[in-house]
């Protein structure tokens, strides 16, 4: 399958600049559209000018096409080009919270004159959460491709098998001769860094575990399925899937503490999804009645022809708080 145009959620210190520039050898640097800020020398003067000057998407939209771009990349969150780009043309690279961190903060050091010590930077409210805020108002697990950085060849793979992107390997801004040698923190770090960061973690161990069924279904020559579990409501379990490149309905599969409890196709339409150009129109939700759920069931959401489970699945019913309805 090949999307074009793609792109490409740089978040900082995940490998991106070693992933852009094989971009710019596979397409050609007069093909990649670049937005790294109004006052970065790398920003595109298309997006200086229809972005930062006038604010205007659509003209951005229309001149991005007739100067040919093929790629647009830069550390913004996803949801600023959704306007423009649907969001399975979107793809980044996801790293472990805490060595992402860290090696942001060296980074930092080294070429911002960042004064503070490792404790103020991860404690500082804009450092925190940073992988999970670039995503923010958009569900990651609808993006085209979603790679690990510790796992950076087989992405490049899954990349060139899904897109016909076929990136060379190139490696660049790593800030240190051993960048394979993982970041130590003290334990009272690392508690206060894992407590600081919990959504982040959240998010990349799920990212991970995508990964990982995206890889296995690849070598069984299977589909994966972009979905996840999104709610309850009014007894209803409610989430969304969809086949990358099918035109019918993902089936999925719901148990409750390891019971079948129903197969559904999802085919509902969502709302809040259309906005993002998902497939199928956006007809890709699906509802199961599960009444009296508890906080101590177990639910899991799998795609019934290969098992993959869903983003968040399995899933609990939040535990409520005492005093609060």
């Amino acid at each position: 399958m090949s999307v074009s145009p793609l792109v490409f959620v740089h978040v900082p210190k995940t490998a991106g600049t070693s992933f852009r520039l094989g971009v710019d050898q596979f397409f050609g640097e007069d093909r990649v559209c670049r937005d790294y800020g109004a006052g970065s020398s790398d920003t595109s003067a298309i997006v200086n000018e229809c972005l930062y000057e006038r604010s205007d998407m659509w003209d951005f939209r229309l001149k991005f096409e007739q100067s040919n771009y093929q790629f647009l990349t830069g550390h913004f969150g996803a949801s600023r080009y959704m306007p423009a780009f649907p969001v399975v043309n979107m793809i980044t690279f996801l790293r472990d919270p805490l060595q992402r961190t860290v090696s942001e903060y060296h980074h930092l050091v080294k070429h911002a004159g960042y004064e503070g010590s490792l404790e103020q930077f991860y404690r500082s409210p804009q450092f925190i959460n940073r992988q999970h805020n670039m995503f923010r108002g958009v569900h990651w697990a609808a993006l085209g491709f979603v790679g690990i950085t510790e796992r950076y060849d087989e992405s490049l793979d899954l990349l060139r098998d899904g897109f016909g992107l076929d990136v060379p390997r190139m490696e660049s801004n790593t800030g240190r001769e051993n960048w394979r040698e993982p970041y130590r923190l003290s334990e009272d770090q690392e508690i206060e860094f894992r407590r600081l960061n919990a959504a982040d973690i959240r998010l990349y161990n799920m990212a991970r575990d995508q990964f990982d069924w995206r890889t296995k279904l690849r070598r069984r020559g299977d589909p994966y399925v972009s979905g996840m579990v999104t709610e309850y409501r009014d007894q209803q379990l409610m989430g969304w899937a969809y086949a990358t490149g099918a035109q019918s309905p993902a089936y999925i599969q719901v148990s409750v503490n390891g019971k079948l409890r129903a197969e559904v196709a999802a085919k509902g339409f969502r709302q809040g999804l259309h906005a993002y150009g998902v497939p199928r129109g956006a007809n890709i939700g699906f509802s199961v009645k599960l009444p009296s759920l508890t906080s101590k069931d177990l639910v899991e959401c799998t795609v019934a022809t290969t098992g993959q489970p869903l983003a968040n699945s399995p899933w609990r019913l939040p535990k409520q708080v005492p005093g609060k309805a």
